[in-house]
């Protein structure tokens, strides 16, 4: 059996599972218990991950070793890449892997399905409810392991955070040298093995959410011991039964230790399946803090008035639009937060006082405008999301009657499995029924969200919440996270805000980091390469501040397709409020742009290791906050010399050979 697209190719030969393209080459032994790893060979290099034999901890099928269950292989096409499965099959009960490729990149990705009615007993991996406690049910619960040879090896290891109302750091990275007769247990979501000698790097991803939401959580995310390296906790319940579960994922890829993120953020937009053509701009008035107190047919207008006036590709009314109440209303007590078709079979409907005429009216408004609309929307997590069928059948009509083409998924609580599993559904069911047309951005800020990798094929992030109400907004701390972020993902896979400075001076008196020491094209710049939120009422803006945005979102426009496929990559030192810094966009072949910061508190001049350029390059100015006399700059291909005569200060500039 044997699958193939491109250089992708997947096969099952004598009991051996083969996973390869161009640049990787997996194989596991297939046995009635699950996958025995056998070997990860990085194809370009010659460098192999063998443990010599397939004795490692099994990836559990949920199987015994003296059952044997049915294999099937199938494969296709999923996007931009290959996906093969390789099923399990034993009465109404299977087990499914599901590896992806994608042409040309070092990386597999493997996750289990499991059908049918399974058992789960107390610390133990699942097996099918007829056969509990009489299969390999003692193993440990492992995604995905490799043996590293012996060697001088580094561990970096990732942190991720999300729950963002409560955290603002969103990523922790710490480096340490591996004992080799060592035993390591890691919590984390990125691990990056790197040989001190050669450069050789193995990349190990636990594709779920982070540790501040994973549900049933294992004592480590990675092991090690006498180098065989195991990725574990597969998220699956502890004790009870259930039916139809999905494990936790993981990704492995090869190559130079020092590239190796550049090429995994590849291979995440091949998996981003419905990843938006270019990025985009979205105004968005939750974050004045006037809730829901002002929404309303003339408000939504004015509204998209403004935004078509600066250039903003959609406007999305947040909470407040529907008839329905929720808890975060200002107008009236007693709202809800999940329960919402138990509350108000109508829930969902517009708000009769707030739009006599519905949402048609406002939607043909927008698009003579050249505005798309977007809403937000809350699935209801009661029950287990009980009710994910209702909310795909509304989020299609919303589509099909208004044109709302972008949701911000808001509420979500993802307590159990069996909620994951209907959760998912929705996003897939209105993806197919819709053809794509429909995209997501889900609220990451607070409760049980997936985060950054679980299911990441689904949507754009919504990042943070910041208020100058709360003094909680300021322009470097969202440079940062972005920053930050960029070296592990793509940086239009999130979305960042920027605010109306001018709001709320009080709450920043005498702060030499107030949002108000930045202009708005400054607060602009820092997120535009990501896709830019105006988080706030656009008809309130100054009249000088919409005009100068309107200068700043043409260029940007001009560039967004060369950034669909461009690295973003982080640049200078971590934005703190007194760094030179900023981001390197590297479009190939020589060609590619440089954002440029100097914060408020930082100095004048500064160094700034970029990716190599070819000398000359010409470097054309295309936006600033600096006259043509403000800063200097040179550049000797890795190093940029850069001078900017005024703090709060940026500049874009297009390099090409």
């Amino acid at each position: 059996m044997e699958f193939r697209m491109e250089d992708c190719r997947v096969a099952l030969e004598n009991g051996i599972l083969i996973a390869e393209n161009s640049r990787i080459c997996r194989r596991f032994a297939a046995r009635p218990e699950g996958l025995f790893p056998l070997e990860v060979r990085d194809l370009r290099s010659g460098f192999s991950f063998a443990s010599g034999q397939a004795d490692i901890p099994v990836i559990p099928s949920g199987f015994g070793a003296e059952e044997n269950p049915e294999l099937h292989l199938a494969g296709g096409a999923d996007g931009k890449g290959f996906t093969a499965v390789l099923s399990y099959q034993d009465g109404d009960c299977s087990a499914e892997f599901h590896i992806f490729l994608a042409p040309g990149l070092p990386f597999y990705s493997l996750f289990r399905i499991f059908k049918g009615q399974w058992g789960f007993p107390k610390e133990k991996v699942p097996v099918p409810l007829e056969v509990a406690g009489n299969s390999c049910a003692d193993g440990e619960d492992v995604l995905d392991a490799v043996s590293l040879p012996r060697g001088h090896w580094d561990l970096e290891t990732v942190m991720l955070f999300d729950q963002t109302d409560y955290h603002d750091v969103l990523a922790r990275t710490f480096r340490e040298p591996v004992y080799p007769s060592g035993k390591n247990q890691e919590r984390g979501n990125l691990f990056l093995f790197l040989n001190r000698i050669n450069g050789q790097g193995i990349l190990f991803v636990k594709e779920s959410p982070t540790h501040l939401n994973v549900l049933n959580q294992y004592p480590a995310d990675l092991s090690f011991s006498d180098l065989t390296v195991r990725l574990t906790g597969s998220g699956l319940p502890n004790g009870g039964s259930g039916r139809d579960f999905m494990s936790f994922g993981s990704t492995i890829g090869v190559g130079n230790g020092e590239r190796i993120y550049s090429e995994y953020k590849r291979f995440v937009m091949a998996q981003w399946t419905f990843a938006p053509e270019k990025s985009f701009s979205m105004s968005n008035t939750w974050g004045d803090r006037n809730q829901d107190l002002a929404v309303c047919d003339a408000f939504v207008r004015k509204e998209i008035d403004t935004a078509a006036e600066i250039g903003v590709d959609i406007v999305q009314i947040d909470d407040g639009w529907q008839k329905g109440i929720t808890i975060n209303s200002a107008r009236q007590k007693g709202g809800v937060w999940e329960g919402y078709y138990a509350t108000d079979p109508d829930f969902w409907k517009p708000d009769p006082e707030k739009f006599p005429q519905g949402l048609k009216p406002v939607s043909a408004y927008a698009a003579s405008k050249g505005v798309k609309l977007g809403l937000w929307f809350s699935p209801d997590s009661s029950r287990d999301f009980r009710n994910w069928k209702r909310d795909a059948v509304t989020l299609v009509e919303l589509w099909r009657r208004y044109g709302i083409c972008c949701f911000k998924l808001d509420g979500v609580k993802l307590r159990s499995k069996a909620a994951e599993r209907n959760y998912f559904s929705l996003l897939a069911r209105v993806t197919a029924e819709t053809k794509g047309a429909v995209s997501f951005t889900p609220d990451i800020t607070v409760e049980d969200r997936a985060g950054y990798l679980w299911q990441k094929q689904y949507g754009t992030l919504f990042v943070e919440n910041r208020y100058t109400a709360f003094s909680s907004y300021y322009p470097h701390n969202t440079l940062r996270n972005l920053w930050t972020l960029s070296r592990f993902f793509p940086a239009r896979k999130f979305q960042f805000e920027l605010l109306n400075n001018r709001l709320r001076r009080e709450c920043y008196i005498g702060d030499p980091l107030a949002p108000e020491k930045v202009d708005i094209c400054y607060e602009f710049a820092a997120v535009m390469f990501a896709n830019p939120l105006f988080w706030m009422e656009l008809q309130n803006l100054a009249p000088e501040d919409r005009k100068a945005l309107q200068k700043i979102v043409r260029v940007y426009k001009d560039c967004r397709e060369d950034l669909a496929a461009a690295e973003v990559l982080p640049i200078g030192r971590m934005p703190c409020g007194d760094a030179i810094t900023g981001f390197q966009a590297d479009c190939g072949d020589g060609r590619g742009y440089l954002l440029l910061f100097r914060e408020p508190l930082a100095p004048e001049a500064g160094m700034l290791h970029i990716r190599s350029v070819a000398v000359p390059a010409s470097l054309r100015p295309l936006a600033s906050n600096l006259p043509a006399s403000g800063y200097q700059l040179k550049c000797d291909g890795e190093w940029l010399q850069l001078s900017m005569n005024s703090p709060g200060s940026f500049l874009l500039l297009r390099y090409s050979k």
